[in-house]
């Protein structure tokens, strides 16, 4: 807040570390979130949708973070599929250049789409789009996956940042609608 920037920080979801709960020593990152929520659901409760066991789940993550990256965290954004889906779409659509054709039959089928993602080359991605080319694991394009979200979310930011969308207060409002859950 001070110097007004942020910095994006994309982290291996498989990377090991140490958990911040008893049941286990360690698990992957991607698995933090899930599992300090669980920790800390209430017996009874299946959902664990309460504030307080949300807040716990994001508190362990924060803390892992930290420790790996040895980086205070003081704010975050939780944002589900959809509110990704959502603001992506609110920004009008993302520019994509994909370094090579990305295919993934399984990923494709279980969404009921074309086994090709992607095409090599420049496109416009909408919400639906953008998000199954971030989730796929698939590497036959010679990408990561991390390179692909990274890729979108600077695409996203960009196109956030434009002066097309900064000058229409809906489509401002709408981005931030998108984003589920900001702790200050």
């Amino acid at each position: 807040p001070v110097n007004n920037k942020a910095v994006l920080l994309n982290l291996p979801t498989d990377l090991w570390v140490q958990a911040q709960t008893s049941s286990t020593k360690q698990q992957q990152l991607n698995a933090m979130y899930g599992a300090t929520k669980a920790y800390h659901t209430a017996p009874g409760d299946a959902d664990s949708t309460n504030p307080g066991t949300i807040e716990a789940g994001l508190q362990g993550l924060d803390q892992v973070v930290e420790q790996v990256t040895g980086v205070n965290i003081n704010y975050h954004l939780l944002i589900n599929f959809q509110a990704f889906q959502q603001a992506v779409d609110a920004a009008g659509g993302v520019s994509i250049d994909a370094p090579g054709r990305l295919y993934d039959p399984p990923l494709a089928l279980k969404n009921h789409v074309s086994s090709v993602l992607a095409n090599e080359g420049a496109q416009q991605m909408d919400g639906a789009q953008a998000l199954l080319y971030v989730r796929s694991r698939s590497t036959t394009d010679g990408s990561t996956q991390v390179q692909r979200e990274l890729q979108v979310l600077t695409a996203l930011k960009d196109k956030a940042l434009s002066a097309g969308t900064l000058s229409n207060p809906s489509k401002i409002e709408e981005i931030g609608r998108a984003s589920c859950r900001e702790r200050v």
